[in-house]
């Protein structure tokens, strides 16, 4: 129990990193993320994305994951039952539009799309 804890709070406190450039808000156009939600989740990936903001109201971006058997947590391979020959890519284009006109709270709406390769042979 104590270690389901401690890593629920590793993951609401560090679950995504968001870094951007060093620029006043009003002038941030990029935006660099990684979450280490998805390594934790099934099918386990590490995830790396890139926000571009068009202007005021638009903003593109993209994921990408990836995920083998040497590159997940040696915790979650029994609790997944994860064979050696898993290997998992994805491909996630984003589309986000802002709904509000204030600028200290963002309201956005997105569409993303995704294309998900996974491999994992359970022959016996």
């Amino acid at each position: 129990m104590k270690k389901n804890f401690l890593l629920f709070l590793f993951v609401i406190g560090f679950g995504q990193l968001i870094s951007a450039q060093e620029k006043s808000n009003d002038e941030r156009k990029n935006v660099i993320t990684f979450s280490v939600l998805s390594a934790a989740l099934s099918p386990p990936r590490w995830t790396f994305g890139y926000i571009y903001k068009l202007n005021e109201r638009y903003w593109i971006g993209s994921e990408i994951g990836y995920g083998s058997y040497h590159s997940i947590p040696v915790s979650h391979k029994p609790k997944y039952k994860i064979n050696e020959d898993y290997q998992l890519f994805e491909i996630r284009p984003e589309f986000f539009i802002n709904l509000s006109e204030n600028k200290r709270v963002k309201h956005l709406i997105s569409s993303e799309f995704f294309y998900i390769h996974h491999t994992d042979c359970n022959l016996p």
